[in-house]
Parts: C-alpha cells; sequence; structure tokens
C-alpha cells in the first residue's frame, strides 16, 4: 500500500501533527551531508588503537614525550605518541596533495637488569614496528606508514630506559 500525504483540516493546529508538520509527526530523514575528511587526528587514533592492540604495554598515551621522564601514574612497558610535525606536497598529482605527517614513538621500560631491558625494549620496538608498518590506518597509504629511525634516550637514569622511534604516515587530501 502506496503512502499518501495528508492535509489536515484547517481546524487542526499546526502543531498537531508534530513539530515538521507531516504527517504522523514524522520528521523525513536530512539530506546526507559531504563526509567527513580524513585528518591526522584519525590516524593517530588508529595508531593508538595499534599499540594497545598488542597488548605489549601496560599504557599508552598521546602527546606527552618522555625525553628523560615517565608520567608518574604510568606502568611500563609504556608506549607514547607525539606528532611531530607535517609537510604536504602537489608534487605527483596537481589535483590532489601528500600530507605526510611525522611523529614520535616513545617506549619506556624499568628493570634493574640492563641486558633484560635492552632485550624488552627490543621485543617492544618489534612488536610496534609490525603493527605499524604498512597499515592503511583507516585511510593512510600503507606503503608510506612505518618507523624510520631510532635511538636510545641517553638521559635515561637507571633503572628505566627509554628508546625514541620515528615515523611517518601519508594519505591524500583534496585541494580546497
Amino acid at each position: 500500500m502506496a503512502t499518501s500525504l495528508y492535509f489536515a483540516p484547517s481546524y487542526f493546529a499546526p502543531l498537531f501533527f508534530g513539530p515538521t508538520g507531516t504527517p504522523g509527526g514524522v520528521a523525513p530523514d536530512p539530506a546526507p551531508g559531504p563526509p567527513e575528511a580524513y585528518g591526522d587526528g584519525d590516524a593517530y587514533e588508529a595508531l593508538i588503537a595499534l599499540l594497545e592492540g598488542t597488548m605489549a604495554f601496560d599504557s599508552v598515551l598521546f602527546g606527552v614525550p618522555l625525553d628523560g621522564r615517565a608520567p608518574a601514574s604510568a606502568g611500563t612497558p609504556l608506549a607514547s605518541l607525539v606528532p611531530v610535525g607535517w609537510e604536504e606536497s602537489d608534487e605527483f598529482d596537481p589535483v590532489a596533495i601528500l600530507r605526510r605527517v611525522g611523529f614520535s614513538l616513545w617506549l619506556l621500560v624499568r628493570d634493574d637488569d640492563p641486558s633484560a631491558r635492552a632485550d624488552r625494549l627490543g621485543r617492544l620496538e618489534s612488536a610496534a614496528r609490525a603493527a605499524i608498518r604498512g597499515s592503511g590506518l583507516g585511510g593512510c597509504l600503507p606503503a608510506l606508514t612505518w618507523l624510520r629511525r631510532g635511538g636510545y634516550d641517553a638521559s635515561s637514569l637507571h633503572p628505566e630506559q627509554a628508546v625514541r622511534l620515528d615515523g611517518e604516515f601519508s594519505y591524500m587530501i583534496e585541494p580546497a
């Protein structure tokens, strides 16, 4: 049975049929707007989810650099994802822009044995690399998502040791 519009007699109050004035007070579905653009925040959320998904870290933080100091409330092993910067270029395709975003991933462990600390950091670095390398992050180019450089934090004090890994992800954006 087809739905037909019913025009109420004028003696009904305009609000009698609902706020939209449609039969039965049911509002039509709003017109769909443009899809939300993918951004850095979406990629960072995906990176955090990947790191938490490894189950290798007691805590995964965002935006807290661990240069010599760890948050007192955080357990170890600890990972902290810190945004570093970005650059945009249109060298390859004048219709789209490639956005390359850099980040640092800090890994921290506490252990009295220096050898055990180094071993744990190596395993954590491998777990993070395996989770991140080649991930699309829900909108990035998988071939351009990776950890590319790392180093030990010389300011770490016994019994802690931190490693800083530098990585990047890239995605295409439409020019304005």
